[in-house]
This record gives C-alpha cells, sequence and structure tokens, in this order.
C-alpha cells in the first residue's frame, strides 16, 4: 500500500515537475487511486493549473467528461477543505465550467459551489487575485453563462448571502488592498449579487 502510493507521488510530482510533459493518465490515475492523500491531490491538483491556457483547457476538456474525475473533485472538498485545497478545486471547476461541455456538468457545479463556500470559509483576508477567482466561479454558476442548477445549488448553499457579507467586509476595511478590490472589482461583485 505504501509503494503504491509512494508510486502515486512519484508521478504526480512528475507532472507538476514538468509542467504536464508526461501523460495525462499519470496524474489522473494517481488522484482516482489515491484521493485519501493529502499531498498526492494538492500536487496533482497544482500539476493541472501549471498547464498553459491551451494545454490546461485540453487536459480539462479530456477531464470534464470522466464521472469518476467529477466525483473526485467534490471528494477532494469534502475530505481536505482547506483554503488552498478549496481554491485549486474552485479554479479547476470554474474553467471545467467555461467549457460548457458534456454530461458532468451539474456534478461539476456542485463541486465548485462546494469549493467556492470553503473558500468564502478558509479566507481570513481576501486578496485581489482570490476575489476574482471567486468572481470568476460565481459567474460560471449564477452568471450569463450559469446554468438553472447552478443557481439551484448556489441557493441551496446560500453563497450569494455569503458573498454579500464578505463584500460588506471588504468595502467596511480601510487598508489598501480592501480598497484596491473594491476600486477593481466593485461592478462585477454588484452584477453577480443583483442574480
Amino acid at each position: 500500500e505504501e509503494l503504491l502510493r509512494f508510486g502515486a507521488f512519484i508521478r504526480v510530482h512528475r507532472f507538476f515537475s514538468t509542467g504536464g510533459a508526461s501523460p495525462l493518465s499519470d496524474v489522473k490515475d494517481a488522484l482516482l487511486g489515491h484521493s485519501e492523500d493529502p499531498e498526492v491531490c494538492l500536487i496533482g491538483l497544482r500539476g493541472l493549473l501549471k498547464g498553459q491556457d491551451e494545454q490546461l483547457m485540453g487536459w480539462l476538456r479530456q477531464l470534464v467528461e470522466e464521472p469518476e474525475f467529477v466525483a473526485l473533485v467534490r471528494r477532494i472538498v469534502v475530505r481536505f477543505p482547506t483554503q488552498e485545497m478549496t481554491l485549486l478545486v474552485m479554479r479547476i471547476t470554474t474553467h471545467m465550467l467555461s467549457l460548457q461541455l458534456g454530461s458532468q456538468t451539474e456534478g461539476t457545479e456542485e463541486a465548485c459551489a462546494m469549493a467556492s463556500s470553503g473558500v468564502m470559509e478558509n479566507t481570513q483576508v481576501f486578496n485581489g487575485d482570490t476575489w476574482e477567482l471567486l468572481l470568476e466561479a460565481m459567474d460560471a454558476l449564477v452568471g450569463s453563462r450559469g446554468s438553472d442548477s447552478g443557481r439551484r445549488i448556489v441557493s441551496r448553499l446560500d453563497l450569494l448571502s455569503r458573498l454579500e457579507e464578505e463584500w460588506e467586509n471588504i468595502l467596511n476595511k480601510t487598508d489598501a488592498v480592501s480598497k484596491l478590490i473594491v476600486k477593481t472589482f466593485k461592478e462585477d461583485t454588484e452584477r453577480i449579487l443583483k442574480r
């Protein structure tokens, strides 16, 4: 068992360190076979996001059609609800939703919503990058690209109310980062909150 775990760790690490030069099946199989291992999951998800835009979207086009992978990212959020892990899953599922492909859309929406919830729960102080990623995820779920099922999931998890609370917290802060977030993302945040 430990030898199999070590092999999975080596495969995801090789995928990460080579920028995806090893086969996608290496990271996919390692993640699916060792989803209970936080190190394998963390390095595997990081490796997927290390790809350049076209490469990343090619990988996700392959993975979005696989029910096992969609179920995997949901399990990762439940098992490892840390800020980093939920942020990685939120980024991956937001990209997957942007492809607007396949029969796994509702499962991907659920994983994205769960991850977005985790990001809001685990982020003590938002920076501009994290806020932008959260807005992109919410837009994929409830914005012009969103679907009825995404809106239902967001409603069930009460994510818009929670986003509004986080936005109010940012508006009430006086530090430079919060002011920059307000200046940069006011229009986009208010547009999403009106959904």
